[in-house]
């Protein structure tokens, strides 16, 4: 993903037409964009969980004031791209976890709800490509689904839709694991 977005910066090696990761702003822009959206993540994610202004701005504020989130932006690390994808998955999660009963119920939603489970196993496979405390993450969201926390989403599933939450969460998380070490075969 690193490399994609290097080489649409233009950032390229001038021998071989490749994208060039030796320069440094190559590793940092990147990085400074994922961090840049891990800010949106966490407001919608804040939105999806209490349905507050208040309580989204201060979870963006206290984020965006986050040296930590500063430092990993600024130097590049991988937990910032991490973080990015796990925030990316837990919102999906808690979306789907606080639709009302009448959402479950409309025909309509089902197939946003099925694209918010299997987006939320990508984001989750991808975290964990990016470093495998990506796992924890899934593992708590998979609760959730589960039932570990009462939701009208998770009250509604049965036998069945508990078999398709492990199932999505397995198929995607160790496909896009397994496809990330694609071009290092």
């Amino acid at each position: 993903l690193i490399y994609v977005v290097v080489d649409g910066l233009g950032f390229r090696n001038p021998d071989s037409g490749l994208p060039q990761l030796s320069q440094p702003e190559a590793w940092r822009i990147p990085s400074l964009l994922f961090g840049i959206l891990t800010l949106w993540w966490t407001h919608r994610l804040a939105w999806a969980v209490c349905r507050r202004r208040f309580f989204a701005n201060t979870a963006l504020f206290f984020v965006a004031s986050d040296f930590l989130c500063i430092v990993q932006s600024r130097i590049a690390m991988l937990d910032q791209i991490q973080a990015f994808w796990i925030l990316a998955g837990l919102t999906a999660t808690a979306e789907l976890l606080c639709q009302t009963s009448e959402e479950l119920e409309d025909p309509k939603n089902r197939l946003r709800s099925n694209s918010q489970l299997w987006g939320a196993g990508i984001c989750f496979g991808i975290a964990t490509a990016c470093k495998w405390n990506g796992v924890s993450a899934a593992a708590g969201a998979f609760a959730g689904l589960l039932g570990l926390v009462r939701t009208p989403y998770s009250q509604q599933l049965g036998l069945a839709g508990k078999l398709k939450v492990f199932a999505v969460f397995l198929v995607t998380g160790l496909g896009v694991y397994i496809l990330s070490y694609g071009p290092y075969v």
